[in-house]
């Protein structure tokens, strides 16, 4: 998902219950790692080279369309994903999604509903872990004030 913001990226991952990292877990496993415009001073140790994977894609994407965005993956890792392939998966998923006519909405709530239609774990979940979807939501802008 991308916002009309300024640079920030998170790359937020569930893994299910029963999968490769997760066999016995009882409840999907959420770990996420974000930057906001100041980027980075330590590794990404949540979700590590998976991060640095997304973030290349996204920022070739745009930087090829001469944007800046906030941008925030979401990936739901299933049972049935028993050997974990690479980053490279990673990577060339975000550039085929990127490659796609992109849905657009009015409102970053509008987004949101629309994804909590394609997501298995409920919306609330990720939006407790999310830090640019709490920045969005919390943080005022100055054309509030116009």
């Amino acid at each position: 998902m991308l916002l009309p913001f300024e640079w920030s990226f998170e790359q937020m991952e569930a893994w299910m219950p029963g999968g490769f990292w997760t066999a016995e877990a009882k409840e999907p496993q959420i770990s996420a790692d974000y930057e906001f415009y100041e980027g980075r001073k330590d590794y990404a140790e949540n979700v590590t080279g998976a991060y640095y994977a997304a973030k290349l894609a996204v920022a070739e994407y745009l930087v090829g369309e001469k944007k800046q965005a906030s941008a925030i993956v979401f990936r739901e890792i299933g049972q049935g994903y028993r050997v974990p392939l690479g980053v490279w998966v990673i990577r060339q998923s975000i550039r085929n999604a990127l490659g796609q006519k992109p849905a657009e909405f009015q409102n970053l709530s509008l987004a949101l509903e629309f994804l909590s239609k394609k997501l298995t774990i409920p919306l609330e979940k990720w939006k407790k872990e999310s830090k640019i979807i709490d920045r969005a939501t919390r943080q005022r802008r100055i054309t509030e004030f116009l």
